[in-house]
């Protein structure tokens, strides 16, 4: 049993654990899962993990606005078209909160799956009709 493996045997799947270099099989204990709507991660029967900005969390802050989230950014003192390299972007929540702002940000991701993940959420969020879709320099 592989500790990973691309589920489920999709063309989407395919190419990723082809990209990746991750088996395409149901047996091991965390599986990242390439639906056609979203890429997810979990472990064996618990709930999926994805990179998602279109949660009622995000569309809270951003119905807020920037000034809302003033800490953050003054502790970065951030200003509109400052350009910020983030060297460890996780799951992208501090890299969109601040080209959000109007940063230009470069998000960088050691893990290729985690970059996957990332990856996937910002496709999502800045397609066409979301709340996101003229907020991004990232």
């Amino acid at each position: 049993m592989d500790l990973i493996s691309v589920w489920p045997d999709s063309v989407r799947a395919q190419k990723l654990g082809k990209q990746l270099n991750i088996p395409i099989q149901t047996d091991s204990r965390l599986r990242l899962i390439a639906e056609e709507e979203r890429l997810t991660i979990a472990f064996a029967n618990e709930t999926p993990y994805a990179v998602d900005f279109l949660t009622p969390k995000w569309k809270f802050r951003h119905q807020r606005g920037v000034n809302h989230n003033k800490t953050f950014f003054r502790a970065l003192a951030l200003e509109p078209g400052a350009q910020i390299l983030d060297a460890t972007a996780g799951f992208g929540s501090d890299s969109f909160m601040m080209a959000w702002a109007g940063a230009q940000v470069t998000a960088l991701e050691k893990s290729p799956i985690v970059f996957e993940l990332l990856q996937d959420g910002l496709r999502r969020a800045f397609a066409e009709n979301s709340i996101w879709t003229h907020s991004g320099n990232l």
